[in-house]
Parts: structure tokens; C-alpha cells; sequence
């Protein structure tokens, strides 16, 4: 089989790497391991780093490589049956640039000879990972079979919604995968007012959870936060978040034990007033530099106040004010 598929292939590779230099090499090493199991093998020796994969769903299924910026492209063309992710008829190939959405270089179109499976299984085998790093799901994710998408690509610990229509299919995707995830990122609010599944998604002890984007989510609320178990959690409303004050004085009884990372945006700026009434342990100056998990974030040198609390079990938390944004750090 793999014989056969190189020889397909190579003639279109050959011209299609020459106009690249950074992904030459990577791309050369895909192409090298489809011949035989023995090549297949050698790739994986050679250890392509950094490895990592992603999948994404949209009105087509892409497993991307970044950095490297290669990307195989499933029904980027309608077939029979492409909703049970059938094996596809052709297959895309094209290198991209993953700061922007659209690819500015012009994708190849060959003829497809193995399963979406053996695709991902074939990827995840010479980078020597064990899964994707990520899921996306994009719109227009509705036109595929969400139990064939999980039975395919398995356990995946960061999911992705880019997209805000139809939500009740956000809330099958959540449903689908929100046992098995670790970090979870929203643009917008798939549940409607009153739907405890929100609470639901909330109270799952996740590493991660992303809620917006530029200001993008609906209704988030002091009741929303006090209920979320995830260590590091990121707000983004469209509206302003408040009692963000009487938050500091909760955690300080011991609210949110999970807790190691706080940011909330919004549109209006954050004053002073949001700590009022709490006891500041130290003030930290202007010209201190801030670092958190072994990384020194450029973002807190343009502060108005930074602060340093503590819990009652004797935990420090560090207050951090920019002008539309809060941080909270707690430090375990």
C-alpha cells in the first residue's frame, strides 16, 4: 500500500517542496515514511521536533502541524456520505501560515488512498506522540458525525469552539467531549439563560478554561466564578465584571481552592475600589519585575497597582491591575 501511495505521490511533492525552505526538510520526512514500514520507522528515529498536531473541524477536516505550517485537507470538495467521515476521494496538501486564516500559498490536490485513521494514526506514529494537542471545532462542524469524529481521534485534552451557530450543536460537542478534556476555550455562550448545563461545564476541574474572545461572552457573573474548578481560568465579557471585590474576600475565606490563575478582560476600566476593605500584605513596586510559573510576563511592567494578599491557610495571591484587565496569581 505504502509503495504504491509514494509513488502517486512523489512526482507532485518533488515540485511542490521546492518552493519552501523552513517545512522542506519535515515535509521530505512525511513523504520518506510513507514507502515502506522500514522508512516509516526511520522517520520516527529522526525525532521531528517540535511535534505536535492539530485537528480541526470545520466545512472540512485538517490535521495541521504547526509551526511547521503543513496541513492535509479532507473534503475540501462534498463526496457521498462524507458526514461518517467515509474515506475521502482527495486529499489537500498545502503549507500555511498559521498567524494568518487563509493560506497564501496554493494547496495540491492528489487522489486519496488511505482512511482519515490511517492518516492520523500514520502522523501521530513518526512525531512518537500519543494524541492530537488540540481539537477545533469551526463552522460549519455540524456536516460531520460527532460519535465518528471521537471514535477516529480519541482522547484529545484541549478542545476549541471557534464558531457561535447552531449552539445546540456546541452543547452536543461539549457533551461529546467534555469528559476527557483538559482545557476548554469558548468564543461565545452556547447555553441559553437558565440551562444548568453552564454550571455544569463550569464545575469541571479542568487545567484551563477560556471564556471569550475580544470581549465576545454573555453573562458571566461572581456566581460563575466561584464554581469553576479549573486551576487557570481566562474571562473575557462583554459586559463588566463585577463584585470582583467581594471575589478577593471569598478566596481569602477559602473560596476557590483549585485556583492558580485568574485574568478577567473587559471593556471599561478596572479602579482601585476593587480593593477596598482587603488587607494588602505588600505593595509592589512599579520597577519589580512580575514572574509566574518560571516566565517573567512583559504585560505587568505597564500595571497602575500591584498587591500582594493572603488567604486564610497562609496562601499568597498577587492582585494585578492593568486598565481593562485583572490577574490574580496564587502562589501554591
Amino acid at each position: 500500500m505504502f509503495s504504491s501511495f509514494f509513488l502517486a505521490y512523489h512526482t507532485s511533492f518533488t515540485a511542490f517542496l521546492l518552493c519552501f525552505n523552513f517545512a522542506k526538510l519535515v515535509l521530505n520526512q512525511l513523504c520518506l515514511s510513507l514507502i515502506s514500514r522500514k522508512t516509516k520507522d526511520l522517520v520516527k528515529s529522526v525525532q521531528i521536533n517540535p511535534s505536535r498536531l492539530h485537528v480541526v473541524v470545520g466545512e472540512r477536516i485538517r490535521l495541521d502541524m504547526p509551526p511547521y505550517g503543513f496541513v492535509l485537507s479532507f473534503y475540501e470538495e462534498r463526496q457521498d456520505n462524507m458526514r461518517m467521515l467515509v474515506k475521502p476521494d482527495k486529499v489537500w496538501i498545502s503549507l500555511r501560515d498559521f498567524s494568518v486564516r487563509k493560506s497564501q500559498n496554493p494547496d495540491i490536490r492528489l487522489t486519496n488512498h488511505l482512511e482519515i485513521r490511517e492518516w492520523y494514526e500514520h502522523i501521530l506514529y513518526i512525531l512518537s506522540i500519543r494524541q492530537a494537542a488540540l481539537i477545533g471545532f469551526y463552522q460549519g462542524c455540524e456536516r460531520f458525525d460527532l460519535g465518528m469524529i471521537k471514535s477516529i481521534f480519541g482522547k484529545i485534552d484541549d478542545l476549541t469552539f471557534y464558531f457561535g451557530r447552531p449552539r445546540s450543536h456546541a452543547r452536543e460537542v461539549l457533551r461529546t467531549f467534555i469528559s476527557d478534556i483538559k482545557q476548554l476555550r469558548l468564543v461565545w455562550n452556547p447555553y441559553p439563560r437558565g440551562d444548568t448545563g453552564f454550571q455544569k461545564m463550569l464545575s469541571q476541574n479542568l487545567d484551563e478554561l477560556d471564556l471569550g474572545s475580544h470581549h465576545s461572552f454573555e453573562r458571566l457573573h461572581l456566581e460563575d466564578l466561584l464554581i469553576c474548578n479549573a486551576h487557570h481560568i481566562k474571562f473575557a465579557s462583554n459586559q463588566q465584571f463585577e463584585n470582583i471585590n467581594k471575589f478577593l474576600k471569598l478566596w481569602i475565606k477559602g473560596a476557590n481552592p483549585r485556583l492558580q490563575k485568574l485574568i478577567i478582560e473587559q471593556r471599561t476600566h478596572f479602579n482601585e475600589e476593587i480593593l477596598k476593605g482587603i488587607k494588602i500584605i505588600r505593595e509592589i513596586p512599579r520597577e519589580e519585575d512580575i514572574g509566574y510559573e518560571e516566565n517573567v510576563d512583559w504585560r505587568f511592567a505597564y500595571r497602575t497597582r500591584a498587591v500582594d494578599i493572603k488567604r486564610c491557610d497562609g496562601t499568597r495571591g498577587t492582585v494585578i491591575l492593568l486598565e481593562s484587565t485583572f490577574y490574580f496569581l496564587v502562589w501554591n
